[in-house]
């Protein structure tokens, strides 16, 4: 069984196709150049790029959409980590430089989105972890 690939035209996903499938369809002009291949690791390439890369070998076609078990695993094992660096923040600012390392971290795996959710939750539970304890010892209590 040949690995489908998620296609994406406009931002809209038409669906699963195999290899086999996005070619006669390219064939048949129902897709074009420009039509987006999104890949198991989330990223995301232009059809023709995609078919070139394929036949010089640096893709391999077991790349499709479905993922393992283990890469969503390791997915939830990084936003677990992320967000309750997140949550530490709240008890002390210096908290935010494990967190800004662990972001750096994810960019280098292509997780932006993750990094920059991450980061900017890190800065806002931080700046109310501060406006809280500033509150809280103004009172005196």
């Amino acid at each position: 069984m040949q690995s489908k690939f998620k296609i994406i035209w406009k931002g809209r996903s038409l669906g699963l196709f195999d290899i086999d499938e996005i070619r006669r369809q390219m064939r048949f002009g129902k897709f074009g150049d420009f039509h987006i291949v999104e890949l198991e690791d989330g990223r995301r390439m232009n059809l023709k790029n995609f078919l070139e890369d394929l036949e010089r070998g640096r893709l391999k076609p077991e790349a499709g959409r479905e993922q393992s078990a283990a890469a969503q695993n390791a997915t939830l094992n990084e936003s677990i980590v992320a967000y309750s660096l997140c949550g530490l923040c709240f008890l002390h600012p210096a908290l935010l430089i494990p967190l800004f390392a662990a972001d750096t971290w994810l960019v280098t795996k292509r997780k932006y989105k993750l990094a920059a959710l991450s980061a900017l939750t890190g800065v806002a539970v931080c700046l109310a972890g501060i406006i809280f304890f500033r509150l809280l010892t103004a009172d005196g209590i």
